[in-house]
């Protein structure tokens, strides 16, 4: 059984469309519940129409944001094997569940991603940068390659995050890989899409420019923003995980959350080599964030 959890906010323009491809999911046992974020469209009537259908739950809240909507979601999610994230204006291919689920049983893994196909508000295909994660905590710190869409994992992990609901929190589908790499569990990467990721202005990650130019901005801003993501994230991980934490993943994660304010770790991020990016680009922007204390 998988349980499809999905956040809903002003979808009703594409949210039927959605509907209908997961209700034509393949060869899976499969549940939605759906919390709505204070909707004021006729996402509700929607939600009503297929609810008295049979085929989601749905509950409403006030407006969280779409990352705390999800943390709430988890709090509220049911036991089951697997669950997946999702979002309101996706096209998910029949096989997207079928193929995370046979991913993490065959590589006895606890987390799933894949590649992500992204297409204009008309389904029309837009060229996707390909990428190539390694799957390792050392990478995660520096670069966010999850898109929280293409999630699905089991239920050992859904456990970890329902323990600890962190007080910063960037975005669900990064916490939620950080969390599994932090304590050990096991991850894989699907290279193939299994879903058309729909760009549009109305939604909260669309990349609504030039595709490409867009992308290249948020990688820049990502490094040189002023929140301090990476660091202020590392001190959740460490309050939440501690006891789960091997010391090699402990002793990275004291050194991103205390860069700041001691020069000894200041300088052990700065020349640190065990998170090295593989892009040179990034490379060079991770340690000008350091240098600037912006990570």
């Amino acid at each position: 059984m998988v349980v499809v959890l999905m956040s809903t906010y002003n979808g009703g323009l594409f949210l039927q469309d959605l509907l209908e491809s997961l209700s034509q999911q393949s060869k899976v046992r499969m549940s939605v519940l759906v919390r709505d974020d204070g909707s004021t469209d006729n996402t509700h009537y929607i939600l009503n129409q297929w609810q008295q259908r049979g085929l989601l739950n749905w509950y409403t809240g006030k407006n969280l944001g779409p990352a705390k909507s999800f943390l709430d979601l988890i709090q509220h999610a049911p036991k089951a094997e697997y669950y997946a994230f999702c979002d309101q204006d996706d096209i998910w291919m029949p096989d997207k569940l079928i193929t995370a689920i046979d991913a993490l049983k065959s590589n006895d893994a606890a987390f799933y991603f894949s590649q992500t196909q992204m297409v204009d508000k008309n389904l029309a295909y837009i060229k996707t940068p390909k990428i190539e994660p390694v799957l390792k905590l050392e990478e995660a710190v520096v670069t966010n390659y999850v898109t929280g869409c293409t999630v699905v994992f089991n239920y050992q992990l859904l456990c970890l995050l329902k323990n600890y609901s962190p007080s910063f929190l960037p975005m669900h589908d990064s916490w939620s890989y950080l969390v599994c790499l932090s304590v050990g569990l096991k991850t894989v990467f699907d290279p193939t899409p299994h879903i058309l990721y729909r760009q549009h202005s109305n939604n909260v990650c669309g990349l609504n420019r030039s595709w490409l130019k867009e992308w290249k901005r948020r990688i820049l801003e990502s490094f040189l923003q002023k929140k301090r993501i990476r660091s202020r994230t590392a001190i959740e991980l460490l309050k939440g995980y501690e006891p789960y934490l091997s010391e090699d993943k402990k002793k990275l994660l004291f050194i991103i959350a205390t860069y700041r304010n001691s020069i000894k770790a200041y300088l052990k991020l700065l020349t640190c080599n065990n998170i090295d990016h593989s892009n040179f680009k990034r490379n060079i922007l991770f340690r000008l964030s350091v240098l600037l204390k912006r990570f």
